[in-house]
C-alpha cells in the first residue's frame, strides 16, 4: 500500500470529537489536536492555540489538586502509572462543569513509543450525556413511582449516612415513622384507586414537612412513611409532628365515584437522640416502630415521642 502523507494523520487526529494532547514521559505538552485547543478557547481558557508546547501537564494536574479538585490528584497518579509502566492504562471519569451546564469527562491515558522515545497519549471524551441519562435512572431508583417521594431504598441509604453525620458532628437526629389509621377499611370502601389518591395526598402534605436539603420524606411501604429530621431538637421535631397531626385532620379526601368525603388520621412514632456508638440504626428504627404501635394500641390519631439523651 501507498505510504500516506503526515498531513493526512493530522487531519484524521483533528477530526476526532475527542481532546486528544501528546506527552513526553515528564509531561511537556508537544501535540494537541484542534478539538483540545477549541475546547480551551470555548472555556476561557488564557494559553494560546500555538503555546501548548510550552505546558508542563503533569504540573497542571497538581495546579488542579492544589486548588481541591480532587480529580487533579487522581489524574496525576493514573499519569504516573502509566509512566512507571507502559503496559498499563489509567481511565477516569471526572465532572467538568461550565457555569451554564453540568459536564463530565472520561479521560484515557496510553503510552505510545516510536523511535526508542516514549510519549503518552491522554484523550477526554465527553460523557456528559450517559452522566445524565445515569443520573436519571439512578434518581427514577430512588423514587416511589405511585407517590413520587423517595422509596424504601433510598430511605435506607440516607438514615445510614445521616446517622454517620450525626455521630461524627454530634448533633441531633430525628427519626419519624407515620402510618395511616384504617387504611385497608379505606382501601376495601371506596377502592384500590381512592387508596392510591389518598396515599398521594399524604405523601404531599408530608412532603412540605421535609423543606432543608438535610430533610427526607420517605415511602416505608404500603400506607407507611418515615420522616428523617437531622440537626433537629427533640422539641422541635414534636412540635413539627403535632402540627402534622392537626393538618392531616383538615385533609378531606373527595371520592370522584361517590358524594363521600373521606376523613383520615395518622399515628405517628417519633424518637430524637444524638447518635453514638452505644445504638445502632437497625436498633433505633425498631424502637420507632414501637413508639408507632403504642400510638396504635393507645387509640390512633396521636403521636408517642420520646428522646434519648
Amino acid at each position: 500500500l501507498m505510504a500516506l502523507p503526515l498531513d493526512f494523520f493530522r487531519c484524521l487526529i483533528d477530526v476526532l470529537p475527542e481532546n486528544i494532547v501528546v506527552t513526553d514521559c515528564k509531561g511537556a505538552i508537544l501535540y494537541t489536536n484542534r478539538s483540545w485547543k477549541v475546547f480551551g478557547e470555548c472555556n476561557g481558557c488564557s494559553i494560546g492555540s500555538e503555546q501548548w508546547h510550552e505546558v508542563n501537564y503533569f504540573q497542571t494536574c497538581l495546579r488542579s489538586a492544589a486548588m481541591g479538585e480532587h480529580f487533579g490528584l487522581s489524574a496525576y497518579k493514573g499519569l504516573q502509572q502509566v509512566v512507571s509502566d507502559p503496559q498499563s492504562q489509567f481511565y477516569m471519569e471526572y465532572p467538568c462543569h461550565s457555569p451554564d451546564e453540568q459536564r463530565w469527562f472520561l479521560m484515557r491515558v496510553v503510552s505510545l513509543t516510536l523511535n526508542a522515545d516514549a510519549y503518552l497519549v491522554i484523550s477526554h471524551q465527553n460523557i456528559t450525556q450517559r452522566k445524565l441519562a445515569e443520573e436519571k435512572v439512578a434518581q427514577l431508583a430512588q423514587v416511589d413511582a405511585l407517590t413520587n417521594i423517595a422509596n424504601r431504598r433510598r430511605f435506607d441509604e440516607y438514615y445510614e449516612n445521616q446517622w454517620q453525620r450525626c455521630q461524627r458532628d454530634q448533633q441531633y437526629l430525628s427519626l419519624v415513622m407515620i402510618d395511616i389509621d384504617h387504611f385497608k377499611q379505606f382501601n376495601d370502601q371506596y377502592g384500590h384507586l381512592a387508596g392510591d389518591e389518598c396515599l398521594k395526598q399524604v405523601a404531599s402534605l408530608l412532603s412540605h414537612y421535609a423543606q432543608r436539603p438535610s430533610d427526607l420524606c420517605a415511602r416505608y411501604g404500603g400506607e407507611e412513611f418515615m420522616l428523617v429530621f437531622p440537626n433537629t431538637p427533640h422539641d422541635h421535631s414534636v412540635k413539627l409532628m403535632n402540627q402534622l397531626l392537626m393538618d392531616i385532620r383538615n385533609l378531606v379526601i373527595r371520592q370522584s365515584d361517590s358524594n363521600t368525603d373521606s376523613q383520615i388520621t395518622l399515628s405517628i412514632g417519633l424518637l430524637s437522640l444524638v447518635p453514638t456508638s452505644d445504638h445502632s440504626p437497625l436498633q433505633i428504627l425498631k424502637q420507632v416502630d414501637g413508639l408507632l404501635y403504642d400510638a396504635k394500641k393507645k387509640g390512633r390519631d396521636r403521636m408517642i415521642a420520646k428522646a434519648i439523651n
